[in-house]
């Protein structure tokens, strides 16, 4: 995502241009991995700026596209062969353990629904990702993911910067989506609460939920929180760890899904008449996402009342 502005950053130090442009100067990323995680002074600020050159090439894409701005939603299916192809490149450091990484997936055939929906109140679909492990099958979603190149990175920041929201999980594009400060509805995230919690207050947050193989039941919001307390979530890079917990990790349903996508687009319009589920009220001090402005999914929490029980 940074490979559109740091070319331009180059062509300018070649040219020997000495003013650079707000967007130039922030070639990098104007914020640290902890800012992006769970600062919550940074929700009126974008990382990426356009310059008034970058509105317009992102207004012919869009056009080029089909789409209008904050007419679409972007959103993000996770597989594990992203990271395969990425461990060629940089080597098989970049790899954790299968079982964790595999927890951490979303179905693409899960987000058909959404997209559907969203499309009776005329909000457009849009695919985001790298090399995705399938094509999308039905004729109502953008499939931007299949068909982008690595030539030129400026179309993913264009959709990301004009979309109305955006759905996905707890992978890289959730960060990229934060840099331009865009709604979020964070599905399927694992593990949580740590870092994988949005914090302003114009998301909501749908966790993965654990099933307790042994003792047949599902661990309670309360004890996925403790979970956070009691060890550093990178232990769960080690497969025998993460068996030692005795935990199945349960994808979101596509009606959970639709449930907490509809409840944030109608939070952006002024529509929302529902319960507000503040995730703060779920934490302590010793969760790092404690300040977190944003809301659980009320679909979820309702449909789910033993694991939000005390």
């Amino acid at each position: 995502m940074f490979f559109y502005f740091r070319t331009k950053w180059s062509n300018q130090q070649q040219s020997k241009v000495t003013e650079m442009d707000q967007a130039s100067k922030l070639v990098f990323c104007h914020f640290s991995m902890k800012d992006l995680h769970v600062d919550t002074d940074i929700d009126e600020h974008v990382a990426f700026p356009f310059s008034s050159r970058d509105e317009i090439l992102a207004s012919r894409f869009l056009e080029s596209e089909g789409l209008q701005q904050y007419q679409y939603f972007c959103f993000h299916d996770r597989t594990h062969k992203y990271k395969l192809l990425q461990s060629k490149i940089v080597g098989s450091k970049y790899l954790v353990s299968e079982h964790f990484d595999q927890a951490r997936n979303t179905s693409l055939e899960l987000l058909y629904p959404c997209a559907e929906l969203m499309l009776n109140k005329s909000i457009k679909s849009v695919r985001l990702g790298a090399d995705p492990k399938q094509p999308v099958t039905v004729d109502f979603i953008n499939d931007y993911a299949s068909s982008r190149t690595f030539q030129n990175g400026f179309p993913d920041l264009a959709l990301m910067n004009y979309c109305k929201f955006f759905v996905g999980p707890n992978s890289g594009i959730w960060l990229f989506a934060r840099s331009f400060n865009r709604p979020t509805c964070l599905i399927n995230a694992f593990p949580s609460p740590w870092i994988n919690v949005p914090m302003s207050r114009n998301c909501v947050l749908v966790p993965k939920k654990l099933w307790h193989t042994s003792e047949k039941r599902f661990l309670t919001i309360k004890e996925m929180t403790e979970m956070e307390i009691r060890f550093y979530w990178k232990r769960l890079y080690d497969n025998s760890f993460f068996n030692s917990l005795s935990i199945e990790v349960i994808e979101n349903s596509a009606e959970e899904i639709c449930g907490a996508v509809t409840e944030l687009n109608d939070r952006i319009d002024g529509n929302w008449t529902g319960p507000d589920y503040y995730i703060a009220d779920y934490l302590t001090k010793e969760n790092i996402a404690y300040r977190s402005k944003a809301y659980f999914s009320a679909f979820f929490v309702e449909e789910n009342k033993d694991v939000f029980t005390n």
